[in-house]
């Protein structure tokens, strides 16, 4: 039977130097986020003494521009750090969904603006009309000042 190949550990002076952080910021976020876990991200010896896996490493990589990150309130409630990555999910389906069905909206919005306005939709809609009558006789002025000029 082969012998299983032993995982690489990493000392936490290691990780710190590899991700570009200071070892206590390690130290740190270990204690702080309840994200990781052990024996599949990091191993304690009796010692007390942290070995990082190299799964570890490449989470702590992956998320150390989030950790950094200053919070808005540092009180963070048990299991937020959990939750966060689903809410950024979730979130993030939820704006693309928004964005494919935006312009459809609009359209129907200003149709029915058109057909059928509210007293807010007709001083809207005549705003928006004025304005485009003063640029574009802006444009139509400044153009046949130039013309009058080069001519």
């Amino acid at each position: 039977m082969a012998k299983q190949p032993e995982s690489v550990l990493f000392t936490t002076p290691q990780v710190a130097e590899a991700i570009g952080v200071a070892e206590g910021t390690v130290r740190s976020w270990l204690s702080r986020y309840t994200c990781f876990i052990e024996n599949h991200h990091y191993i304690k010896e009796k010692n007390g003494r942290t070995l990082w896996l190299e799964a570890g490493v490449e989470f702590l990589k992956s998320r150390a521009t989030e950790f950094a990150a200053p919070k808005v309130a540092e009180s963070v409630a048990p299991g937020e750090e959990i939750i966060e990555p689903l809410l950024d999910a979730t979130a993030q389906k939820l704006a693309y969904l928004y964005f494919r069905k935006l312009p459809q909206r609009t359209v129907e919005r200003i149709q029915q603006m058109l057909h059928n306005p509210t007293q807010e939709d007709k001083e809207v809609l005549q705003q928006a009309m004025q304005q485009s009558i003063q640029a574009g006789s802006s444009h139509l002025i400044a153009n046949s000042t130039a013309k009058r000029l080069a001519g």
